[in-house]
């Protein structure tokens, strides 16, 4: 019997196509910026074909030969670092080397701190994390169940059942804040649905993006900010189907420009107050994060937003309302100066 490094499924050695998944003897080989499909970590883990590449990582289909059964491997590899690999061995240019080693030490923190929500069945399942190859790899479970952007395309579902589902996604990205983990890339891919009423959060390690580099999501290291944003627009894309460019740029509904149509710009204004609505029911450093958005897009009062810091991460309401207003002045900087340049 031999093992497909595709699928993991075992099959006669008589066979070159593997009968489960269709993989060639060697299809699953993996181009040069991810490891050789076939090696082993850690003398147990067999890596398989990769499943997915981010700007931070690498997933891999995997085998635990000690427990026999399917895992994902994550590997700590940053494009941002201008990483690169020499057989097995992660390297990175001295000038990268301190962002690289802040990446690293801060994906086996997450690590560590996610393996102690082995219990929780709404957040993937950690088995174990180590260094090698000069950098790090965490051990979770595989699972084959649709992602939530796979659920939605083959059944959309009504507003009420998305304000559900947000719940959900909320609970559990409240969990891993719990322990000090941030998620840093909350959307529709970030989650398996195990069951109609049930969400699994999964794809953990883009927050460990230590670049700082302007223009992204959350400029510098991902927050709870970051998270709570991500939430709010997840419930967007299960209420429109899509990204909208009003959704990107919350400002823009304010301003009534030529030709707007303000029908779909009041829909999209009463989603957003629907979803702060919902996030702040969630308690914890959600329900806080909520109620700061909720304020700085005009859906709140300063007061309920300091009780929401209060009860939830425990924050002082005069650091929230400092917060806030910088954050109004900036946007109110941003407004201008795209009135000036139309």
């Amino acid at each position: 019997m031999k093992r497909c490094l595709k699928c993991m499924e075992e099959y006669e050695d008589s066979y070159v196509i593997c009968p489960c998944c269709g993989g060639a003897d060697e299809g699953a080989l993996n181009d040069g910026f991810s490891l050789q499909a076939g090696s082993i970590l850690q003398g147990r883990y067999i890596v398989g074909a990769v499943i997915k590449e981010r700007e931070t990582d690498v997933f891999y289909i995997g085998w635990d030969a000690l427990f026999d059964r399917k895992v994902q491997i994550q590997e700590f590899f940053p494009r941002y670092c201008a990483a690169t690999r020499s057989g097995t061995q992660v390297t990175v240019n001295d000038s990268d080397k301190i962002l690289f080693e802040a990446g690293r030490a801060l994906f086996l923190k997450y690590s560590r701190q996610l393996i102690r929500l082995y219990s929780e069945e709404d957040v993937i399942t950690y088995h174990a994390c180590f260094e090698e190859n000069n950098t790090a790899y965490a051990i979770m479970d595989h699972r084959s169940d649709q992602t939530l952007k796979e659920y939605l395309d083959s059944q959309p579902i009504q507003e009420e059942a998305a304000r559900r589902l947000l719940f959900k996604a909320a609970r559990a990205v409240e969990k891993a804040h719990h322990v000090g983990v941030y998620h840093g890339d909350v959307g529709l891919d970030s989650f398996w649905v195990k069951s109609e009423d049930q969400l699994i959060l999964k794809d953990f390690g883009a927050a460990c993006s230590v670049s700082g580099e302007p223009g992204t999501k959350d400029c510098g290291r991902a927050g709870c900010g970051t998270d709570v944003y991500g939430l709010a627009m997840l419930f967007g894309q299960m209420v429109f189907g899509e990204e909208t460019e009003v959704l990107k740029r919350p400002m823009d509904f304010r301003k009534k420009k030529p030709g707007a149509d303000m029908g779909s710009l009041e829909r999209i204004q009463r989603m957003k107050a629907s979803a702060l609505s919902v996030l702040a029911g969630v308690t914890g450093s959600v329900a806080a994060g909520a109620g700061r958005l909720k304020l700085r897009q005009g859906y709140g009062r300063m007061e309920d937003a300091v009780m929401w810091a209060r009860n939830g991460a425990g924050r002082d309401g005069a650091d929230l309302k400092e917060e806030t207003q910088e954050e109004q002045q900036s946007e109110a900087a941003m407004e201008t100066g795209e009135m000036a340049e139309g």
